[in-house]
């Protein structure tokens, strides 16, 4: 699988969060606008990003993608808000 152009594939990363003895998933906070995730694929116009690179994603920018049984998120570059 190759990504083409400014397009970047993306596998969403499971985050914790420890809060007072309760621990939370981060897509369990409905207003967290940007999630963790790892790079997959860039396309060749994608300049700031390699496969494998830690980011976190403006979800509302992501599109669900399935390849085979594998669910990825696609998205533009753009859409990529930090680089860890």
């Amino acid at each position: 699988m190759k990504a083409l152009g400014f397009f970047v594939v993306i596998k969403p990363i499971s985050e914790r969060i420890e809060s007072k003895g309760v621990i939370l998933s981060a897509s369990s906070e409905k207003n967290v606008r940007y999630l963790p995730a790892e790079v997959v694929t860039c396309g060749d116009e994608v300049k700031m990003l390699t496969p494998g690179d830690k980011i976190y994603y403006d979800k509302m920018a992501a599109s669900d993608i399935r390849v085979g049984e594998d669910k990825y998120l696609v998205l533009m570059e753009n859409g990529c808000v930090v680089k860890k």
